[in-house]
């Protein structure tokens, strides 16, 4: 079973204009520096609301006595956020809490994490509201329904008549408490905990069935259990359940029936759920620090003919830097097989492992394990061989020498060995390579295991140009992209880098209504045109390939011409033709994947025809999808108190609204760009507006402005001759990206000092929301 660490992201893209102004503020607390030269005011003036708590959570949970309670006296509850319904687990609810206790305010919105992010402190006007209970939960809210006797939630359009936020904003630490003490502290219930030394007492499911809310048992070393409550509507439910244990971070909750009470976990999202160390009493053998990688070998093989390790799809691939893993052979047959099971050792896990064939040797190579900045390695692994006939080494990518790992096994049956790598600091990712001389019956191996003591940090898979499978020199860019291989080879790096990659449409994933989430096997995947679905293709490096493991799963964005124009569905001409992508190279239903294209003009190239791209050689592109790309520009505020903020899936958004709208006049000024060698040049950019209701506020008056200059240095751009780049193109659906259109810099601005701007208004009647990202100029 595959491990959460092959995440099926299924996000929704549902957005509102009732943006947070507590998360455009909280992006310039993280950059102090940008704001101290933008911004002439302190932050704390955005948060005028003079209000000061008069009562803790503690004291006010206490006023209710087995009845809900209006509360009818002046007064206010302060606490911070220490919940999110980002990822749809938790359901129209803020948690709040102080140094007293956790408060749940049920709200009748979405989406409720836009406007009250983790860690922003609120005050809450109490009078007129309700305390009550729901089913031994006291939470706040409205006065209840007919027929009902629990608070009922505040609604969307009351909800800043009676919470208020204040600028601060700071890390809520969880309390590190024990399952044990649950029954006894009260003061948990609402607040964000951390349980460390647990597991989950059944790993073999998801976090949550299809079609209900689902509890999921976890269990300490002491046998004590407590249930995660994890709702069908998360965007995890059907991933399934890490098989490790460690640490949960949750919102404490509570549901009672009769004089039953159980406590139920909510996580915000799977970051929470910390469980890669073994599971209790060990398991696989080999060392007891963090795994970085473990593989069992499955048990899903029933008889000849044996699968290839290419082929076999049941592998375990569990561990902190395994997600990239992938097995290839070399120089001889390895196939995965369950007719002579491991044993005699502790952990060893029987059923299938890996067989390297008798006549002339061979070598499984274990692929791309990334070493999580560890440089102390303990590898471990099952054998029914000698170290006379099986020889160990490993190699760093991107070298060529293969170093042998040392290990003393004198006997020909199963046994663990045990050994050390030590890797020089830097060696972001290694192979592994187990090679059999001849023997009679051929050589095993099976419960491969590296674990480390060391400090460890986020996986890092570089590209690997010789020894085992692929090779190539793309580098990633537009001109010179990733080969399939190298975009498999560079799967979830730090920091999520926007690259392209190029590569055959192959097929696509099976139209099965949904039912497919996570790509488990061959059965999971379409190479062909027929049954597919419309929203994903994969791309190989052969336009016969028809193993799905040396595929990418492009992900095509809704509602964009990459979908429109590149799905299999509405274009199965487009069978084996090459498509050149940009995106993050992330893993997509549990296979290497490409994703969070905009899907836009110049994004893509379908068959070397283009995909509405804009063609020339790029002078400048940022793609503002980044905090390292957002803040290279500067963001300057004329007129009102909402700014430029920042957004990793939206880019740089701007909007005038915060429970109403507000007079704004801001502007989004590029760094400066050398244009003095060309003779014409164009912008490009992709941008979105809404919501629905105002996708036409200010196209007439001009309200959403692009500008180019060669005199700005800094301060107030009004100060500073400015040339409009008129013909922009807006789109007419809300929260749809559209391209900019190709707009042509007047000769006169291409200068040293060349830069581009962009001029957002509204009044305090009307506001919209826009989003800008991906900022190109070119020949």
């Amino acid at each position: 079973m595959k491990q959460n660490l092959k995440y099926n992201t299924m996000r929704s893209l549902i957005k509102t204009q009732f943006m947070s102004l507590a998360a455009i503020i909280a992006t310039f607390l993280g950059i102090t520096s940008c704001v101290d030269n933008k911004f002439d005011f302190p932050i704390e003036n955005l948060y005028k609301h003079g209000l000061t708590a008069n009562i803790n959570i503690a004291d006010l949970k206490a006023k209710y006595i087995n009845s809900t309670v209006e509360i009818t006296q002046d007064l206010i509850v302060a606490g911070n956020v220490c919940s999110s319904d980002k990822e749809g687990n938790i359901f129209k609810t803020l948690y709040i809490q102080d140094e007293t206790g956790g408060l749940p305010i049920v709200i009748d919105q979405s989406n409720i994490s836009n406007n009250y992010r983790v860690g922003r402190k609120v005050l809450v006007k109490l009078k007129g509201l309700y305390l009550g209970s729901y089913s031994g939960l006291i939470q706040l809210g409205m006065a209840p329904n007919e027929g009902e006797t629990s608070p009922s939630r505040i609604p969307a359009t009351a909800v800043a008549n009676y919470i208020v936020k204040d600028y601060e904003v700071k890390d809520v630490e969880p309390e590190v408490v024990a399952i044990s003490q649950f029954a006894s502290r009260d003061d948990l219930i609402g607040k964000l905990i951390k349980i460390n030394d647990v597991q989950f007492a059944t790993p073999d499911a998801t976090y949550a069935t299809s079609d209900a809310n689902t509890n999921r048992t976890i269990e300490d070393k002491d046998g004590n259990t407590a249930i995660l409550r994890n709702s069908s509507y998360a965007t995890f439910a059907l991933l399934p359940l890490p098989t490790g244990s460690g640490s949960i971070t949750a919102v404490l909750s509570l549901y009672v029936t009769g004089s039953t009470k159980t406590y139920q976990l909510l996580i915000r999202d799977t970051a929470d759920v910390d469980l890669y160390s073994p599971r209790f009493g060990g398991g696989g053998g080999g060392g007891d620090g963090e795994v970085i990688y473990r593989e069992t070998f499955g048990n899903a093989v029933t008889g000849s003919p044996w699968p290839s390790v290419a082929d076999y799809t049941g592998y375990l691939i569990e561990g902190k830097g395994a997600a990239s893993v992938t097995y290839t052979a070399e120089s001889g047959a390895v196939s995965v097989r369950n007719n002579s099971n491991s044993s005699g050792y502790s952990g060893a896990s029987g059923e299938c492992n890996a067989m390297m064939a008798a006549a002339g040797g061979a070598s499984l190579l274990v692929n791309d394990i990334a070493t999580c900045g560890a440089q102390n390695l303990t590898l471990s692994f099952g054998s029914n061989e000698t170290n006379n006939i099986i020889s160990v080494a490993y190699k760093i990518n991107g070298t060529s020498t293969w170093i042998p790992i040392t290990y003393t096994k004198a006997d020909a049956s199963w046994g663990l060995v045990s050994t050390s790598i030590s890797l020089p600091a830097g060696a972001n990712t290694i192979k592994l390579k187990f090679t059999a001389a001849t023997t009679t019956y051929g050589a095993r191996v099976d419960d491969i295991k590296i674990t480390t003591e060391d400090q460890t940090s986020d996986p890092i898979v570089d590209p690997d140009d010789g020894g085992g499978g692929g090779g190539g020199t793309g580098e990633g860019s537009e001109t010179n992209p990733y080969t399939v291989v190298e975009g498999i080879s560079n799967q979830n790096v730090s920091g999520n880098p926007v690259t392209w990659t190029q590569g055959y449409i192959v097929g696509g994933i099976i139209d099965d209504n949904n039912q497919t989430s996570t790509i488990d096997g061959p059965e999971d995947v379409i190479f062909g045109t027929a049954n597919v679905r419309n929203t994903a293709v994969l791309i190989a490096d052969s336009p016969d390939e028809t193993d799905y493991t040396k595929c990418i799963a492009v992900n095509l964005t809704s509602a964009t011409p990459l979908r429109t124009d590149v799905n299999l569905v509405t274009h199965p001409e487009n069978y084996k033709k090459t498509l050149k992508v940009k995106g993050v190279l992330r893993t997509y239903f549990g296979i290497s994947g490409l994703r969070d294209c905009p899907g836009l003009a110049g994004d893509f190239v379908l068959d070397g025809q283009g995909g509405g791209g804009t063609g020339g050689n790029e002078i400048f592109n940022e793609t503002l999808l980044t905090q390292a790309s957002f803040s290279k520009f500067t963001a300057y505020s004329i007129t009102g108190a909402e700014v430029w903020s920042f957004d990793s899936q939206y880019g740089a958004i701007m909007s005038g609204f915060t429970g109403n709208s507000h007079a704004n006049v801001d502007w989004f000024i590029s760094p400066a760009i050398d244009m003095s060698a060309y003779s014409s040049a164009k912008v490009v950019f992709n941008h979105a507006r809404g919501p629905a209701a105002s996708m036409t506020v200010g196209l007439s008056q001009g309200w959403y402005k692009v500008y180019v200059s060669n005199n700005y240095n800094s301060g107030d751009p009004t100060t500073t001759t400015w040339t409009e780049l008129t013909d922009v193109t807006h789109g007419t659906t809300a929260w749809t990206y559209v391209s900019s259109g190709e707009l042509n810099i007047p000769a006169a601005n291409l200068a040293t000092n060349f830069r581009i701007a962009f001029r957002y208004e509204c009044t305090d009647t009307e506001s919209a929301t826009w989003e800008i990202n991906n900022v190109i100029v070119k020949e």
